[in-house]
């Protein structure tokens, strides 16, 4: 339940400062270049659901590599710890 929370505050996160980061490049670029007007930055509903999308790809996957690694593993050394 955690995995879920934390993967989605992250994708959020990183969507929001995605947004806000693409629009400080645009400012900076016409800053740079002496544009009389600021140029637009789209907000692309497709390429944010792309990213969400591959984002619950990579989550699943791990989610079941883990699966398996824990499924060959006897019970009992899951539990142990060892040594150092």
């Amino acid at each position: 339940m955690e995995n879920i929370i934390l993967n989605a505050v992250s994708i959020f996160i990183g969507l929001i400062a995605g947004i806000v980061l693409d629009k400080l490049n645009f400012l900076i670029l016409a800053k740079f270049l002496n544009f009389e007007e600021t140029l637009k930055a789209r907000i692309s509903i497709k390429a944010i659901l792309i990213t969400i999308l591959v984002f619950l790809i990579i989550t699943f996957i791990s989610y079941l590599v883990m699966s398996f690694k824990f499924i060959k593993k006897d019970g009992l050394d899951l539990v142990k710890t060892k040594k150092i």
